[in-house]
Protein backbone atom coordinates (compact mmCIF):
# COMPACT_ATOMS: atom_id res chain seq x y z
CA UNK A 1 0.00 0.00 0.00
CA UNK A 2 1.83 3.10 -1.15
CA UNK A 3 2.47 5.61 1.46
CA UNK A 4 0.46 8.65 2.29
CA UNK A 5 1.89 11.95 1.35
CA UNK A 6 3.07 14.38 3.58
CA UNK A 7 1.53 17.84 3.97
CA UNK A 8 2.78 20.67 2.68
CA UNK A 9 4.77 22.83 5.46
CA UNK A 10 2.20 25.81 5.53
CA UNK A 11 5.61 27.68 7.22
CA UNK A 12 8.17 27.85 3.74
CA UNK A 13 7.33 30.53 1.83
CA UNK A 14 9.27 29.70 -1.11
CA UNK A 15 12.00 27.14 -2.17
CA UNK A 16 11.86 27.58 -5.80
CA UNK A 17 12.24 24.09 -7.10
CA UNK A 18 8.95 24.57 -9.29
CA UNK A 19 11.33 27.09 -11.75
CA UNK A 20 8.80 30.18 -11.59
CA UNK A 21 8.20 33.63 -9.74
CA UNK A 22 5.43 32.76 -8.23
CA UNK A 23 5.72 31.96 -3.85
CA UNK A 24 4.32 28.74 -3.11
CA UNK A 25 0.81 29.13 -2.92
CA UNK A 26 -0.28 27.83 0.64
CA UNK A 27 -1.49 29.76 3.27
CA UNK A 28 -3.22 32.05 0.99
CA UNK A 29 -0.18 33.75 -0.06
CA UNK A 30 0.08 33.65 -4.17
CA UNK A 31 2.50 36.73 -4.73
CA UNK A 32 5.15 36.96 -7.72
CA UNK A 33 9.05 37.79 -6.94
CA UNK A 34 9.54 40.96 -8.55
CA UNK A 35 13.15 43.23 -8.84
CA UNK A 36 13.36 46.96 -8.49
CA UNK A 37 16.27 49.53 -9.19
CA UNK A 38 17.69 52.69 -9.50
CA UNK A 39 17.84 52.01 -13.51
CA UNK A 40 14.78 49.41 -13.80
CA UNK A 41 17.16 48.14 -16.75
CA UNK A 42 19.63 47.04 -15.03
CA UNK A 43 17.91 44.50 -12.66
CA UNK A 44 17.38 41.44 -13.52
CA UNK A 45 16.07 38.67 -11.65
CA UNK A 46 16.17 34.49 -13.03
CA UNK A 47 15.32 31.43 -11.09
CA UNK A 48 17.89 29.33 -12.29
CA UNK A 49 19.95 26.22 -10.90
CA UNK A 50 22.72 27.03 -8.36
CA UNK A 51 25.80 28.42 -10.22
CA UNK A 52 27.51 25.63 -8.47
CA UNK A 53 25.85 23.23 -7.08
CA UNK A 54 28.87 21.79 -4.81
CA UNK A 55 28.88 25.33 -3.11
CA UNK A 56 25.14 24.57 -1.36
CA UNK A 57 27.23 23.40 1.63
CA UNK A 58 24.95 25.77 4.73
CA UNK A 59 23.70 23.56 7.68
CA UNK A 60 19.94 22.69 5.91
CA UNK A 61 16.23 23.42 7.82
CA UNK A 62 15.31 20.35 9.75
CA UNK A 63 14.60 17.60 7.78
CA UNK A 64 15.67 18.77 4.63
CA UNK A 65 16.92 16.00 2.54
CA UNK A 66 19.82 19.14 1.02
CA UNK A 67 18.38 18.54 -2.91
CA UNK A 68 17.78 21.90 -3.40
CA UNK A 69 18.49 22.36 -7.26
CA UNK A 70 17.24 25.72 -7.65
CA UNK A 71 17.30 29.41 -6.00
CA UNK A 72 16.67 33.07 -7.15
CA UNK A 73 19.20 35.00 -8.52
CA UNK A 74 19.06 38.59 -8.90
CA UNK A 75 21.94 40.72 -10.68
CA UNK A 76 21.71 44.45 -11.43
CA UNK A 77 25.21 46.60 -12.34
CA UNK A 78 25.71 50.15 -12.27
CA UNK A 79 24.50 50.81 -8.69
CA UNK A 80 25.59 53.73 -6.57
CA UNK A 81 24.03 53.67 -3.43
CA UNK A 82 25.84 56.60 -2.22
CA UNK A 83 23.92 58.16 -4.63
CA UNK A 84 20.13 56.96 -3.44
CA UNK A 85 20.50 54.50 -6.51
CA UNK A 86 19.02 51.00 -4.76
CA UNK A 87 18.40 47.54 -5.98
CA UNK A 88 16.41 44.57 -4.87
CA UNK A 89 14.34 41.82 -4.81
CA UNK A 90 10.88 41.91 -3.13
CA UNK A 91 7.80 39.61 -2.81
CA UNK A 92 4.05 40.66 -1.63
CA UNK A 93 2.47 37.80 0.28
CA UNK A 94 -0.73 38.27 -1.41
CA UNK A 95 -1.50 40.23 -4.69
CA UNK A 96 -2.99 43.33 -4.88
CA UNK A 97 -6.98 43.25 -5.13
CA UNK A 98 -7.88 44.35 -8.60
CA UNK A 99 -7.52 48.38 -9.37
CA UNK A 100 -5.51 48.42 -6.03
CA UNK A 101 -1.89 49.48 -5.97
CA UNK A 102 -0.95 48.29 -2.60
CA UNK A 103 -0.82 44.72 -1.12
CA UNK A 104 -2.64 43.89 1.65
CA UNK A 105 -1.72 42.63 4.92
CA UNK A 106 -0.85 38.78 5.69
CA UNK A 107 -2.44 38.13 8.94
CA UNK A 108 -1.25 34.53 9.24
CA UNK A 109 2.53 36.22 9.40
CA UNK A 110 1.75 37.29 12.78
CA UNK A 111 1.53 33.60 14.15
CA UNK A 112 4.99 33.23 13.30
CA UNK A 113 8.18 34.88 15.20
CA UNK A 114 10.19 35.70 11.91
CA UNK A 115 11.61 34.65 8.70
CA UNK A 116 14.84 32.44 7.70
CA UNK A 117 16.48 32.25 4.20
CA UNK A 118 19.68 30.70 3.05
CA UNK A 119 21.80 33.22 0.83
CA UNK A 120 25.39 33.61 -1.41
CA UNK A 121 27.11 36.13 -2.85
CA UNK A 122 27.19 35.00 -6.71
CA UNK A 123 30.84 33.86 -8.36
CA UNK A 124 31.10 36.76 -10.43
CA UNK A 125 30.43 39.29 -8.03
CA UNK A 126 32.84 42.36 -8.07
CA UNK A 127 32.83 42.33 -4.30
CA UNK A 128 32.79 38.82 -2.97
CA UNK A 129 31.14 39.79 0.77
CA UNK A 130 27.66 42.35 0.19
CA UNK A 131 25.37 43.69 2.88
CA UNK A 132 22.09 42.93 2.17
CA UNK A 133 18.85 44.68 4.16
CA UNK A 134 16.79 42.22 4.66
CA UNK A 135 13.22 44.01 5.16
CA UNK A 136 9.69 43.62 5.62
CA UNK A 137 7.08 45.77 4.51
CA UNK A 138 3.97 46.43 6.54
CA UNK A 139 0.40 48.40 5.74
CA UNK A 140 1.62 51.26 8.62
CA UNK A 141 5.07 51.54 6.81
CA UNK A 142 4.00 51.83 3.13
CA UNK A 143 3.78 55.11 2.78
CA UNK A 144 7.40 56.22 3.38
CA UNK A 145 8.73 52.56 2.93
CA UNK A 146 10.83 53.15 6.37
CA UNK A 147 9.90 49.46 6.72
CA UNK A 148 11.61 47.10 9.78
CA UNK A 149 14.58 45.71 8.55
CA UNK A 150 18.11 43.53 9.72
CA UNK A 151 21.31 44.11 8.27
CA UNK A 152 23.11 40.53 6.96
CA UNK A 153 26.59 39.96 5.42
CA UNK A 154 26.34 37.61 2.61
CA UNK A 155 29.23 36.21 1.56
CA UNK A 156 30.40 33.23 -1.33
CA UNK A 157 29.65 30.43 0.81
CA UNK A 158 26.01 29.06 1.19
CA UNK A 159 24.49 30.49 5.04
CA UNK A 160 21.15 30.44 6.67
CA UNK A 161 19.92 33.67 8.28
CA UNK A 162 17.18 34.06 11.05
CA UNK A 163 15.44 37.29 11.38
CA UNK A 164 13.09 37.17 14.55
CA UNK A 165 10.34 40.26 15.08
CA UNK A 166 11.98 40.25 18.59
CA UNK A 167 15.74 40.90 17.48
CA UNK A 168 16.74 43.99 18.71
CA UNK A 169 18.53 45.25 15.63
CA UNK A 170 15.36 44.26 13.39
CA UNK A 171 14.63 47.81 13.30
CA UNK A 172 13.58 50.76 10.89
CA UNK A 173 16.15 53.42 10.04
CA UNK A 174 14.83 56.29 10.86
CA UNK A 175 14.33 58.33 8.00
CA UNK A 176 10.22 57.96 7.83
CA UNK A 177 7.69 57.51 9.91
CA UNK A 178 7.84 55.86 13.54
CA UNK A 179 5.91 52.59 13.08
CA UNK A 180 5.41 49.88 15.61
CA UNK A 181 5.43 46.61 13.78
CA UNK A 182 3.04 44.02 13.61
CA UNK A 183 3.46 40.72 11.95
CA UNK A 184 0.10 40.80 11.11
CA UNK A 185 0.03 44.17 9.05
CA UNK A 186 3.36 42.34 7.07
CA UNK A 187 2.70 42.40 3.54
CA UNK A 188 5.68 41.31 1.90
CA UNK A 189 9.51 41.07 2.12
CA UNK A 190 12.73 42.43 0.43
CA UNK A 191 16.00 42.23 -0.25
CA UNK A 192 18.17 44.98 -0.70
CA UNK A 193 21.50 45.63 -1.35
CA UNK A 194 23.13 48.63 0.97
CA UNK A 195 26.79 47.84 0.95
CA UNK A 196 28.91 50.69 -0.98
CA UNK A 197 29.25 48.20 -4.07
CA UNK A 198 28.53 48.88 -8.09
CA UNK A 199 26.75 45.72 -8.25
CA UNK A 200 24.16 43.05 -6.67
CA UNK A 201 24.51 39.40 -7.44
CA UNK A 202 22.88 37.36 -4.80
CA UNK A 203 21.46 33.85 -4.56
CA UNK A 204 18.71 33.33 -2.18
CA UNK A 205 16.77 30.17 -0.99
CA UNK A 206 14.38 27.99 1.16
CA UNK A 207 12.58 31.29 2.80
CA UNK A 208 10.34 30.18 5.14
CA UNK A 209 8.78 31.65 7.94
CA UNK A 210 10.00 30.65 11.91
CA UNK A 211 7.23 29.04 13.61
CA UNK A 212 6.93 29.78 17.35
CA UNK A 213 8.78 27.16 19.97
CA UNK A 214 5.79 24.32 20.45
Amino acid sequence: MPSATPPADPSSIDEFEDGNTQLLKRGGRNGYWFTSAGNPDDALAMITAPVNAQLIVAPEPAGDANDTKKAAHVVATAISPDDGAHAELGVNFVNPASGETLAPAYPDAGTYIGISFRARVGDDAAETTQVIRFAVPTTETAADSDHYAKDVTVTQEWEQYFVQWADADFMQQGFGAEATFSAAEATGLQFKLVSPAESLDLWVDDIAFIPAAQ
